[in-house]
């Protein structure tokens, strides 16, 4: 068992350095290139694996921190590649399965006495329930914005990217509190992810007086 937890270790580290260098790449090149799409699909796989190797390392060490943060970034890596692999926003089994993980992953944080755990938390729900909607006035047949995949795309992949970024730091910098490391990423991504919805939303057209 020893042996798989250093397996495990190595293929963590691995992939989440792949994730941070490729996912940053992808962030800043212009989006749909071959480029970003290259080191998107690599930002993907690699934060599947650090996602897998962080629950079963979780699970070996009973930290539970660690199984949290796992558990949220598969729900944020799976749900960014749906949104760009279902550019309908019709939901089917898989979208569901995905919503309820969200939900369940950020209901569970909460309920943890934890001020880190719960900004996590806070941004699964709100994002699992943004996709609520979406699905929502997708069966009611209501309008939406045609990029609506794009933006659910970025928000989810930039969250993603958040939670590798947060363990990056909190393993590698030691800083007092602690739970300063564990929020800049947080607060450096989200004004990307407002940035980037804001950029590709479509405007109402005004009405020449």
């Amino acid at each position: 068992m020893e042996t798989l937890l250093q397996i495990a270790l190595i293929i963590h580290i691995i992939a989440g350095m792949s994730a941070l260098v490729c996912g940053l790449i992808a962030l800043l090149l212009r989006k749909g290139s071959s480029r970003h799409k290259l080191n998107g699909n690599i930002f993907f796989y690699s934060m599947i694996g650090v996602a897998i190797t962080a629950l079963f390392i979780s699970a070996f060490k009973s930290n539970d921190f660690l199984f949290y943060i796992g558990l949220f970034s598969l729900f944020m890596t799976l749900s960014g590649k749906r949104a760009i692999q279902n550019k309908t926003s019709s939901p089917d089994k898989i979208d569901i399965l995905i919503l309820i993980l969200g939900f369940g992953t950020g209901i569970w944080m909460l309920a943890e006495l934890n001020i880190v755990l719960r900004v996590f938390g806070a941004l699964s729900l709100l994002l699992a329930l943004g996709d609520v909607n979406v699905y929502y006035k997708v069966y009611r047949k209501l309008a939406i914005p045609a990029n609506t995949w794009l933006i659910r795309h970025i928000r989810h992949m930039v969250g993603s990217y958040i939670s590798t970024a947060t363990a990056f730091l909190v393993v590698n910098i030691q800083f007092d509190p602690a739970w300063i490391m564990w929020l800049i990423p947080t607060a450096f991504g989200t004004p990307v992810i407002i940035y980037w919805v804001r950029k590709i939303t479509p405007q109402p057209k005004k009405q020449l007086s």
